[in-house]
C-alpha cells in the first residue's frame, strides 16, 4: 500500500488530538476529552502496526500519547461518575464532592496542555520517517486481524471479559481505515462496519458501568441504589453484547 495513507492517517490523528487539547484548554468541554481519546486510540493503532510490522519502538515514541490519554481517562471517570450521582443520587452532599473534584481535575489538565503539545509534537517527524522507511502489508494485516475475531469471540462469550475483545476490535476497525477503498470494501462491508462498531461501543458502555460500580463509595447515603442501577445496566448491556456478537459471528 502507499505510505502516504498511512501517513496522512497518522498526521490528521495527530492534528485532531492536538486540536482538541486546545479546544478543552480554552472551553472545558467533554467532548473534546473524548475527541482527543479517540484520536490517540487511531494513533495507537497507527504504531501498532508499526511496532508488529517493522519493530517500532511503541513506547519510546507512544508513551507522551498514553500519559495524556491516561490523564484524559481519570478526567473523563471524573466526570462520568459526577453526572451519575448528580442525575441518580438524592445525596448532595455526595454531588457536589464530585463536581468539585472534576473542576480540580479539569483545571489541572487544562494547565498542562502546553506541556502534553510540546511532548507529542516532538515525536511526529521520527514516526512519519519510520513510516516513509517502512514496507507494511496492511492488507494482509487487516486479514490476519479479521480471521481472529471469530476465535476471540468464542473465547470472551465465554469468560464474560469483553475489554480484551474490544481492544482488538478498535485495532482491527482503525486498521481497515487506513486501506485503500478498494481493499477496505473487499474485507469489510459498511454492513459489516456497522455491526462492529455498535459492539464494540456496546462493550465500552458495558465496561463503563462496571468501572462506575466498583468506584461508588459507601459514604454515599443511597450508594445501595446506585449499586443496583448500574448492575442492572451491565446485565442490560451484557444482553445486548452477547446478541450483538451472536448476530456477526454465530
Amino acid at each position: 500500500m502507499p505510505t502516504a495513507t498511512t501517513e496522512d492517517y497518522y498526521q490528521q490523528q495527530h492534528e485532531k488530538c492536538r486540536k482538541a487539547l486546545l479546544s478543552y484548554a480554552r472551553s472545558a468541554r467533554d467532548e473534546d476529552i473524548h475527541r482527543a481519546r479517540v484520536a490517540i486510540k487511531r494513533i495507537k493503532a497507527v504504531m501498532t502496526i508499526l511496532h508488529d510490522s517493522c519493530g517500532l519502538d511503541l513506547e519510546g515514541h507512544f508513551g507522551c500519547y498514553r500519559y495524556i490519554f491516561r490523564q484524559a481517562g481519570r478526567l473523563r471517570d471524573a466526570t462520568l461518575m459526577r453526572d451519575r450521582i448528580s442525575q441518580e443520587s438524592r445525596d448532595r452532599t455526595a454531588a457536589t464532592h464530585h463536581r468539585r473534584m472534576a473542576a480540580t481535575l479539569s483545571r489541572s489538565f487544562r494547565e498542562e496542555v502546553p506541556a502534553y503539545l510540546q511532548d507529542i509534537d516532538h515525536h511526529v517527524e521520527d514516526v512519519i520517517a519510520e513510516i516513509r522507511c517502512s514496507h507494511l502489508d496492511l492488507p494482509s494485516y487487516c486479514h490476519h486481524l479479521h480471521k481472529k475475531l471469530k476465535k476471540r469471540w468464542r473465547k470472551v462469550s465465554k469468560s464474560g471479559h469483553y475489554h480484551p475483545l474490544r481492544k482488538h476490535l478498535k485495532q482491527f476497525i482503525y486498521a481497515c481505515e487506513m486501506l485503500p477503498e478498494p481493499d477496505r470494501k473487499e474485507l469489510l462491508s459498511a454492513r459489516d462496519t456497522s455491526h462492529l462498531e455498535k459492539l464494540q461501543d456496546l462493550i465500552g458502555q458495558w465496561h463503563d458501568a462496571i468501572h462506575l460500580d466498583a468506584h461508588i463509595h459507601s459514604g454515599i447515603s443511597d450508594a445501595r441504589h446506585l449499586h443496583t442501577d448500574l448492575r442492572r445496566d451491565t446485565d442490560r448491556l451484557q444482553k445486548r453484547i452477547i446478541k450483538a456478537g451472536d448476530k456477526i459471528w454465530g
